[in-house]
């Protein structure tokens, strides 16, 4: 809810185990490349009046970095990476976002 009057609200990634018998969207291994992780950092969203934790970057050894933040759409995440190839409608603009190292 980042288009709100008088407020700024930004979305969080909450992550936890599941079980195999829960009711899980598919998952998809992914490229042999993303077995090898170079590195993992936060993605701050920045504004004049807050900082907020919101998404995470991973980057392997070949250079390629793997994106994932709240989207603008309510409970849903945005996906960015060479592997995946849908729509990327973060919640806020790219610049908006800090990364630090974990």
């Amino acid at each position: 809810m980042h288009d709100t009057v008088g407020w700024n609200e930004v979305g969080t990634l909450v992550f936890r185990l599941v079980g195999k018998d829960e009711n899980v969207p598919e998952i998809v291994p992914l490229p042999q490349a993303w077995r090898d992780i170079a590195g993992i950092e936060k993605m701050l969203v920045v504004d004049a009046d807050f900082t907020a934790e919101s998404g995470l970057q991973v980057s392997n050894n070949l250079g390629e970095v793997f994106t994932i933040v709240c989207s603008a759409n309510i409970y849903q995440i945005e996906v960015l990476a060479p592997f995946f190839h849908g729509d990327f409608l973060p919640e806020y603009e790219i610049f908006h976002y800090k990364c630090v190292l974990l």
